[in-house]
């Protein structure tokens, strides 16, 4: 067991902002060089080719592995149920750094309960955004639905800003924003 105890990033913004793209990017240009891990979710809706590589369950997968206590935390949104597998406590505890992609709504929920400084104490978390017409046109490009009502929740949640240890405007460049992500995820990690 290390001596350290390795950093959770709770990734949280808007649909449409970009969070997908710069946990891949992130993910790809670290290739397992340090010790940072970026656990995928498990969501109950099916795979698709230009959505996140997660671990698609039924409605009633997932309820069972709530009763079994398997996820570290879980939410729903959108008429989606995501989570987070119970093994992050055991790669945090290891000195070993967690990058996931979570929900303002779950945040402000779990920060209300005063959740996160008793499980996890060395959150981080960092905010990605990106200009409302670049993140309209990002929705569309992916055929998502239920557009306006993505774009009107992209301005609620300011209760959470003073969560929020880093913000990360997506709007240009991937190679730019991606580099500023793993910068980040660096220098807040202990190795």
């Amino acid at each position: 067991m290390s001596m350290y105890r390795g950093k959770l990033f709770v990734v949280v913004g808007p649909s449409g902002s970009g969070k997908d793209s710069l946990i891949h990017y992130a993910k790809e240009y670290l290739q397992g060089k340090y010790p940072i891990i970026f656990p995928r979710r498990y969501i109950t809706r099916h795979k698709e080719p230009t959505r996140e590589d997660h671990i698609p369950l039924s409605k009633d997968e997932f309820q069972n592995l709530i009763k079994e206590n398997k996820f570290a935390m879980y939410w729903e949104s959108y008429g989606n149920y995501y989570g987070i597998g119970e093994e992050i406590e055991f790669l945090l505890s290891n000195g070993i750094s967690v990058v996931i992609n979570s929900s303002r709504e779950y945040l402000v929920q779990i920060e209300s309960q005063k959740l996160y400084p008793k499980l996890y104490p060395d959150f981080r978390v960092i905010y990605v955004e990106a200009n409302p017409g670049v993140v309209k046109q990002r929705l569309k490009n992916r055929n998502e639905d239920k557009i306006k009502e993505r774009l009107e929740r992209a301005n609620m949640f300011k209760d959470i800003d003073y969560l929020i240890l880093k913000r990360i405007d997506n709007t240009r460049d991937i190679e730019i924003t991606g580099r500023k992500f793993v910068e980040f995820l660096m220098e807040e990690s202990i190795f």
